[in-house]
């Protein structure tokens, strides 16, 4: 009798472990896995349809089959729910946060502008609803407007400033326009007066302080005159065409902030017209300032020196 209650007690015991071990072993497997969203642009037309994907996919990086669905909640770039975003998105024809299969495209389209929410950028929160150990994701954080500013010329990759006078300057053409990428008129945008404003960045996007040379960052010609304006430059407006055209100067060189690059930003003048907060700025492409070209000077051979003309020894007559 007591031999068949231990074998008794040894076999519910093994069942455990090997329950445990199989659960443990599914845990692990499940937090290996990870989540992957396809990348959202940083800047979102209103209306506009905007395609993503999201993967439950394993160590490797490698999309697993499942049947795993995921839930998306719309936040505010810092992380706070959007309250109604019944009205603000739909995900898929449907109002407001829902769920979505895995692997499978997604219609997002933002109803509501960041302008009507305090000129705050959202970003999407996915989230696993079988695999709980699964780590939450978050998009990365993109503005909603209904115009942005581009930039429609190409912009030199190396820029000598030093070059020409102070007159050199790099030509930048811009151009509003809408989410089908047309340029918008002055009666499409509501005959508002669209100033710009202008920041000097480096190419990670993060803003020049400190200029060695001291003075102005950044300056720009207006018929023909050099406005010493430090980044706001409220004179400047784009026209009833929809287009502007800029000759900016960047009064700095690479090599003395690290030889990092520029990048000029062009945006809104918001300060001056807060309603133009519904309108994307633009980005050049980076820039490498440099002061002016090495001119090499003319080598002459040693093997055969020029006679001074003071020396009459060395002297050749014919």
């Amino acid at each position: 009798m007591m031999m068949c209650f231990c074998s008794m007690f040894v076999f519910s015991l093994d069942r455990v472990l090997t329950t445990f071990i199989l659960f443990s072993l599914l845990v692990f497997s499940c937090r290996m896995n990870s989540i992957y969203v396809t990348p959202i642009p940083s800047i979102v037309f209103i209306h506009s349809a905007v395609n993503f994907r999201v993967f439950l996919v394993d160590q490797s990086s490698s999309p697993i089959q499942t049947n795993e669905k995921f839930a998306v909640t719309l936040l505010y770039e810092d992380g706070t729910p959007v309250k109604e975003s019944s009205s603000a998105m739909l995900l898929n024809g449907l109002n407001g946060n829902g769920l979505i299969p895995n692997n499978v495209s997604t219609v997002l389209v933002m109803s509501q502008l960041s302008y009507c929410h305090k000129n705050q950028k959202f970003k999407l929160m996915v989230e696993a609803t079988l695999g709980r150990s699964i780590k939450t994701v978050y998009t990365s954080p993109f503005l909603v407007v209904n115009y942005q500013i581009r930039i429609r010329n190409p912009i030199p990759k190396e820029w000598y400033k030093d070059e020409g006078g102070k007159k050199n300057s790099i030509l930048l053409q811009l151009e509003l326009v809408d989410m089908a990428n047309h340029v918008v008129t002055y009666e499409i945008h509501r005959r508002r007066k669209i100033a710009l404003q202008l920041t000097l960045l480096y190419d990670d996007y993060t803003v020049v302080h400190n200029m060695k040379e001291g003075g102005k960052s950044i300056l720009c010609y207006n018929d023909q005159e050099l406005q010493l304006n430090e980044n706001v430059l409220s004179c400047l407006f784009v026209d009833w065409k929809g287009t502007c055209e800029l000759n900016v100067r960047i009064e700095s060189v690479s090599k003395n902030h690290n030889s990092k690059l520029f990048v000029i930003c062009i945006q809104p003048n918001i300060a001056l017209y807060p309603q133009n907060a519904d309108i994307a700025g633009g980005y050049t492409t980076p820039i490498c300032v440099k002061s002016k070209r090495i001119t090499r000077k003319r080598f002459v051979s040693s093997e055969f020196p020029i006679p001074e003309l003071g020396d009459k020894s060395k002297r050749t007559f014919f």
